[in-house]
């Protein structure tokens, strides 16, 4: 009879002249464990792109110490770290 935004169906009847019989809400959405963990998958993953960006530019752009091999070694950890860009960015949908 009575419906909360975001709280779901309520159970409450209607009796007449003023009388309600209260029952119980049931709340909607995920449990409290998944939205833990959904926040902690978006900052991991938000940490793991930014470390290894890092490291991909400490290999590539620090003067004197990139090598043709260590450029081409470290191109799938690049695509690697697209990829995980591209989850971090879905992750927060």
């Amino acid at each position: 009879m009575f419906d909360l935004p975001g709280v779901g169906k309520s159970t409450a009847t209607y009796r007449g002249a003023g009388e309600t019989e209260f029952g119980s809400y049931q709340r909607q959405g995920p449990p409290a464990i998944e939205l833990v963990l959904r926040w902690a998958l978006r900052l991991a993953l938000l940490l793991v792109v930014a470390l290894s960006g890092l490291v991909i530019y400490w290999i590539w752009f620090e003067p004197g110490k990139a090598s043709w091999l260590q450029l081409a070694g470290t191109f799938p950890l690049a695509l690697s770290v697209i990829l995980v860009a591209i989850w971090a960015a879905c992750a927060w949908e």
